[in-house]
């Protein structure tokens, strides 16, 4: 196996680690709170921008990479839902 493929494998590992275990902690802990209060919406908009930026390159290049389109795929969608948790929140924040 190339070094390549190896090193492939094993970065779209640990974005899938990072992104399964460390967002849905996130998720969970703002749920239990009903608020985001503390995390910064600039933060996590340009993170889903980027995200989905190497997803799109990922599947628009000459030969669509499949470690970066897999890597990227739980982390949009655990962002997806931590947004949509800031739009919940900051209009249940309103209605208090």
């Amino acid at each position: 196996m190339e070094a390549e493929t190896i090193l492939g494998f094993v970065a779209t590992a640990t974005g899938i680690i990072v992104a399964s275990v460390g967002l849905p902690i996130q998720l969970l802990k703002n749920y239990k709170r009903k608020s985001v209060e503390g995390l910064s919406l600039i933060f996590w908009v340009l993170a889903y921008v980027n995200g989905w930026c190497w997803f799109t390159y990922a599947i628009v290049k000459n030969q669509p990479d499949f470690f970066l389109i897999v890597a990227n795929i739980p982390g949009l969608i655990f962002m997806t839902v931590l947004l949509t948790q800031f739009v919940i929140y900051s209009r249940n924040r309103g209605n208090q």
